[in-house]
């Protein structure tokens, strides 16, 4: 996968369904044009390089069905035209990021089967677009953020499986 990092003009990587192993490497942050990053359903166990939320045109990123460790930095780089992320079933630890509350074009956003933990960040309201969220599986705490109200697209919402407390919002 180190030589793909020579390849600058790269817009899909889809390298879903193989036996990768190892780590993904830093150098996939400087794939600038990069839009589509399908790793899903390999043996990948390294943490998400940090550069990689640097990839200001990444539409689409599937990362799982992989072993991915670590947690996800607060310092992650806004995506502003991120549509779909899916980071389900790997071993990611640590609270949510608050700054995935800013993706503003983000419509499926999937971090089910994980062990986050904390709480719902508030911020998720903001997501004006989202139709699909999957917290499910998880050691999320606290109150379902009543910021999820405004969310006037959402058709589904699987919050199952944490440790969550309080009123469900009516909206």
């Amino acid at each position: 996968p180190r030589q793909l990092c020579k390849l600058k003009n790269l817009g899909e990587l889809i390298l879903s369904n193989n036996g990768l192993s190892g780590s993904i490497p830093n150098c996939i942050g400087n794939l600038n044009l990069l839009q589509t990053l399908y790793l899903s359903h390999n043996r990948l166990t390294s943490s998400i390089p940090l550069n990689l939320w640097g990839l200001k045109n990444l539409i689409f990123l599937d990362l799982s069905m992989n072993s991915l460790v670590g947690s996800l930095s607060p310092n992650m780089t806004k995506l502003v035209v991120i549509v779909d992320m899916d980071l389900s079933r790997n071993q990611i630890t640590g609270n949510i990021s608050s700054i995935i509350g800013t993706f503003e074009s983000l419509s499926y956003l999937n971090l089910s089967m994980n062990s986050f933990q904390g709480v719902i960040p508030q911020s998720f309201g903001q997501l004006k677009g989202l139709e699909k969220l999957d917290l499910s599986y998880n050691n999320l705490s606290g109150a379902i953020p009543k910021s999820l109200d405004a969310l006037p697209y959402l058709k589904y919402l699987n919050l199952s499986f944490n440790d969550l407390s309080g009123e469900i919002p009516s909206g």
